[in-house]
């Protein structure tokens, strides 16, 4: 019994451990890619602030926004310019994704998005 729970300890530090390093992964890659456009404390950005409750939407909507931004744009019916196109690893979209999902611990309260998800 002993070895059982010893196994699983150490099964689930592990895993902790990796979701950490995407997220830090994820928070490097995102100043560098994204904080430009995006700040996560204020109001003067030129794309959303990912921390606001206004931002809602989902690791799925958000990884197809990063892939193909014009698209994903055009389906929830933006009339303006959506974000550049940027050349990430679908890894690096990833750890981006943990990110944005660890600063939105809010949004289990939130209502879900107005338009459904893009699907690809």
């Amino acid at each position: 019994m002993k070895i059982i729970i010893l196994s699983i300890s150490l099964f689930l530090s592990t895993l902790f451990a990796q979701i950490q390093d995407n997220i830090s992964r994820g928070e490097v890659l995102f100043q560098n890619n994204c904080a430009s456009c995006h700040n996560i404390f204020t109001k003067n950005n030129v794309g959303p602030n990912i921390k606001s409750t206004s931002f809602k939407r989902t690791k799925q909507e958000i990884r197809a926004y990063v892939t193909k931004p014009a698209r994903v744009s055009n389906d929830f019916g933006h009339k303006e310019e959506s974000m550049p196109t940027l050349n990430l690893s679908s890894d690096d979209v990833y750890s981006i994704v943990e990110y944005i999902d660890s600063l939105q611990r809010h949004k289990i309260w939130m209502k879900s998005p107005v338009k459904p998800l893009v699907k690809f």
